[in-house]
């Protein structure tokens, strides 16, 4: 669990001004509360692998939970795992009820999220991940019959499909590639995960994270979303590139040199010192087999 001065710590994080505190305590229900909450630590939480990459290469790469706690008091963010996990302590702390859920995204039991219940009414229940690429800005409630409503997180549209026996899925409208191209036809739902709404411990799930965690090994990831766009860094190719994807469909991308590697971090997010870039950088053109260069 996180300490009272811990929670404390967050909530300045998340709503610094004195107007979003005020707006925050003058919410009507829980539920207002939670999406300011899911909303705000998006904003300011990365989704990253550096803090992975960082690590000695011959550690576990599986954070700890006391790991995970100091990513999140640093404002490191980091994958699914911790940014999900430590958001999940945070919410317990604020007294909801907060559970793990494990997901499928592409591969068995490799997506961790968060389900809240009895935020509004008894025996409700919210889907939160704030640990994913793709972001989701808000609480979604899972009291629809077939199908949610569209959601819309700045460029990115989806909805959820329920599939029976407490099995829901996410499915993303795709307009573009993966490498940020726009699709000239007309675009498509395209599923991106499934999850069981089954509460688990994380000594439930732990021990079959290693693999997950080793396939970001050989990738570069960090991004920014804010209400209208997402910003990611990452590797193409031998490259690192900052795509930058706006709300209108508008890409741009620019290469990012060695030598600029650490300014552009620090202008996404401050709290990653030179040491923690620099060990990312060396480390993953070790996983890559490529020459280092200078930072």
């Amino acid at each position: 669990m996180l300490q009272q001065k811990d929670i404390n710590k967050i909530l300045e994080n998340l709503l610094p001004t004195k107007d979003e505190r005020r707006a925050f305590e003058e919410c009507q229900n829980a539920l207002e509360r939670l999406n300011i909450l899911v909303h705000n630590f998006h904003l300011k939480y990365p989704f990253q692998n550096l803090t992975l990459l960082a690590k000695d290469i011959k550690a576990d790469k599986v954070p700890t939970l006391e790991e995970v706690k100091q990513n999140g008091l640093n404002f490191k963010g980091g994958l699914c795992y911790t940014n999900n996990i430590f958001f999940c302590l945070f919410l317990k702390g604020l007294g909801f009820q907060a559970h793990h859920i494990v997901g499928n995204c592409n591969h068995p039991n490799n997506h961790i999220a968060i389900l809240v219940q009895n935020v509004v009414e008894n025996a409700d229940q919210y889907f939160i991940d704030v640990g994913c690429g793709y972001p989701t800005y808000q609480a979604i409630a899972l009291n629809f019959m077939d199908e949610s409503p569209v959601y819309q997180s700045g460029f990115l549209q989806y909805k959820f499909t329920n599939k029976g026996d407490g099995v829901y899925e996410r499915q993303n409208l795709r307009n573009f590639s993966k490498d940020g191209t726009i699709f000239e036809n007309v675009p498509t739902w395209a599923t991106y995960y499934d999850f069981p709404t089954i509460p688990q411990e994380i000594e439930d799930f732990r021990p079959g994270m290693p693999k997950h965690f080793n396939g970001f090994l050989k990738k570069f990831r960090i991004q920014k979303f804010t209400d209208t766009s997402m910003s990611t860094l990452k590797e193409e190719g031998l490259d690192l590139v900052l795509l930058t994807l706006s709300r209108e469909g508008r890409t741009t991308k620019k290469v990012i040199k060695p030598v600029k590697l650490v300014c552009t971090i620090q202008n996404m997010f401050p709290s990653f010192s030179k040491k923690d870039i620099d060990s990312a950088y060396q480390h993953w053109c070790y996983f890559r087999k490529y020459k280092v260069s200078q930072l």
